[in-house]
């Protein structure tokens, strides 16, 4: 396998989503939509930045990852 990508994003996590952030179920419904797991996308971590009153901000490290195979037949 071989890193061929990577994303950082970070987000406010809250129970109802006010006030600007996100419940945990939707932000890993978002990191799905924008990177998906069928196109070699995975999820490396989660971690809490900082706590606030509007909620947990996190930061996320997703990354890419291909067979080396199969990108060796397709070149």
């Amino acid at each position: 396998m071989k890193q061929v990508n990577f994303a950082v994003h970070v987000a406010t996590l809250n129970q109802g989503g006010i006030n600007g952030g996100m419940t945990s179920e939707g932000f890993t419904a978002w990191i799905k939509q924008q990177h998906p797991f069928e196109s070699g996308w995975k999820i490396d971590s989660v971690q809490s930045i900082q706590n606030t009153a509007d909620g947990i901000s996190v930061v996320a490290l997703v990354t890419q990852w291909t067979d080396e195979q199969s990108a060796k037949v397709s070149k």
